[in-house]
């Protein structure tokens, strides 16, 4: 599992080359630059969850609060956006804040499922 308050670059990513350059094209994608990208999730508590792998699912129950699991449950389940990474992943999007702030969870269908079943 990984967690960031700011977009990563594709070295801090534990995804392969070509799904980190696609999930970072999809996280600038609502902005005009990088540096307003930036500067929005500095400022409105936006969030990117990796769920890699299927031993993720159980530390993500193990060190993330109550609330924040619940959100992770709402944006799997009713995202506001969903975008396929590669033959396995997706990017989901759900905006938690009046200020468009939100979280960003990277999973496979079946990290999905198992989250979801086990919440």
């Amino acid at each position: 599992m990984q967690l960031f308050n700011r977009i990563p670059n594709e070295n801090e990513l534990s995804l392969n080359h070509e799904v980190s350059e696609e999930l970072i094209k999809q996280l600038y994608l609502p902005f005009s630059s990088e540096q307003e990208a930036n500067a929005f999730w500095q400022t409105c508590s936006t969030y990117l969850i990796v769920i890699a792998q299927k031993q993720d699912v159980e530390l993500v129950k193990q060190v993330l609060s109550t609330q924040f699991r619940a959100y992770l449950k709402e944006t799997l389940s009713n995202p506001e956006f969903v975008e396929k990474l590669s033959d396995e992943l997706s990017v989901y999007l759900l905006i938690t804040q009046d200020n468009g702030g939100g979280i960003y969870v990277v999973i496979s269908e079946t990290n999905k499922a198992h989250f979801l079943s086990s919440f």
